[in-house]
């Protein structure tokens, strides 16, 4: 049974030419693995990606991201 949250979440991000910005996103889970990740930005509605990477056109500036992993036990980090 796996009841551990997964570990190790972080993100990296590149802007890319076309102006949008991508994010890779990485977590580890050695029990039952990764399904998700939850990403917001600034405070907005989460996104689900079931991918380990996204792209958005944000504002240029400083901005909040907000990541959560989800494991496929359903534990969260």
């Amino acid at each position: 049974i796996d009841s551990s949250p997964p570990q190790g979440v972080s993100f990296e991000s590149q802007a890319k030419e076309d102006g949008s910005v991508e994010f890779k996103f990485s977590a580890t889970d050695s029990v039952s693995g990764i399904r998700n990740f939850k990403v917001s930005f600034d405070g907005g509605t989460p996104v689900v990606v079931s991918g380990n990477d996204y792209s958005i056109f944000l504002a240029p500036g400083t901005h909040t991201v907000t990541l959560i992993a989800f494991d496929k036990a359903g534990n969260t980090s």
